[in-house]
C-alpha cells in the first residue's frame, strides 16, 4: 500500500510514516520547507519512506499531490500539516485566524480532492484528516487553533456520508490526538504569549497565565507517540476502519466527561 502523508517531517506524522513504512508500505512523506527536506535527507530513516518537499499553501504543491498520487498508485492520503495559532479572540489579528484555516483546514481539503480522483478510478482509497481533541475541548486563548480542528472534523463527517454515494470503496477518518510531547505545544503557547505581551488586555497576567500552561501541558502531555500513531495505522491499513480514532484513551474519556459536564 503506499501511503502520502502531508506534515511528515517531524512529530506526530514522522512517526506515522516509519511506522507504516516498517510495516511494508511504501510512504511519500510532504515536509514544509527545503530546508526541512534537507535536514530529514541527512536523517537515518527507513528506506521505504520517500520524502518530498510539499507545502500544503503552495498552489504548485498541492497540484503536485495530485500528480503524486497518480504516480506512486497512493492508496491512502493522510492530511496532517497544520501550524498552531492561538491567543485571545479578543484580540486577535483576524489575518492570523485566516491564514490557521487556510493551512490546517482549506488545504488539507484542497489536496483531499486532489488526490482522490485517481482513488476513484482505481475503485478504492483513503481519505485520513488529523483532528484534535481539543476541537471538542476549546480551552481559553487556544480558540483559533482549536476552531480549526473542530472544522476539519464536521467536514470529515460530511465527506464520510458522501462517500457512500460514490461507486467506488473510498473511507474517510478522523483523527483526534490529545496532548502529545511533540514540542508543538510549547511552540503555540510561547508564540500566542508573545505577541499578546504589548497592549494586550490580559497583558498584565501573561507571565503567569504562561508558566501555566506550559506546566499543565508537561504534565498532561504523553511523552511516547504509540498510542496515535496505532491509531494512524489502524485507520490506514484495517480492512473496514472506524471514523474516528481518538488517543491516548485517559484523554479521551476526559474529553468526554468534560463536554457531559457543559453540556
Amino acid at each position: 500500500m503506499n501511503i502520502l502523508i502531508t506534515g511528515a517531517g517531524s512529530g506526530i506524522g514522522l512517526a506515522a510514516a516509519e511506522r507504516l513504512a516498517a510495516r511494508g508500505h511504501g510512504v511519500i512523506a510532504g515536509v514544509h520547507t527545503q530546508e526541512q527536506l534537507d535536514c530529514v535527507l541527512a536523517e537515518k530513516h527507513h528506506p521505504n519512506i520517500l520524502f518530498v518537499k510539499l507545502d500544503v499553501t503552495d498552489p504548485v504543491d498541492k497540484l503536485l499531490a495530485g500528480e503524486l498520487a497518480r504516480m506512486f498508485d497512493i492508496e491512502v492520503y493522510f492530511g496532517n500539516a497544520s501550524v498552531g495559532t492561538g491567543g485571545s479572540m479578543a484580540e486577535i489579528d483576524m489575518d492570523l485566524v485566516r491564514q490557521t484555516f487556510e493551512t490546517n483546514v482549506f488545504s488539507m481539503f484542497e489536496i483531499a480532492q486532489n488526490v482522490l480522483p485517481p482513488m476513484l478510478e482505481r475503485g478504492h482509497g483513503r481519505l485520513i484528516f488529523m483532528s484534535s481533541l481539543i476541537g471538542e475541548v476549546p480551552l481559553r486563548f487556544f480558540g483559533p487553533y482549536a476552531a480549526t480542528k473542530a472544522a476539519i472534523a464536521t467536514l470529515a463527517r460530511s465527506l464520510h456520508q458522501e462517500a457512500a454515494l460514490f461507486d467506488a470503496d473510498i473511507r474517510i477518518t478522523v483523527v483526534l490526538p490529545g496532548a502529545y510531547h511533540t514540542g508543538f505545544n510549547q511552540r503555540m503557547i510561547d508564540g500566542k504569549f508573545g505577541w499578546m505581551r504589548e497592549g494586550s488586555y490580559f497583558e498584565d497576567d501573561i507571565p503567569k497565565l504562561c508558566k501555566r500552561e506550559h506546566v499543565l501541558f508537561n504534565v498532561m502531555e504523553k511523552k511516547r507517540l504509540a498510542s496515535i500513531v496505532r491509531a494512524v495505522e489502524k485507520a490506514a491499513t484495517k480492512p473496514h476502519p472506524r471514523f474516528k480514532y481518538v488517543a491516548p484513551p485517559s484523554q479521551a474519556l476526559g474529553a468526554k466527561l468534560y463536554v457531559a459536564a457543559f453540556r
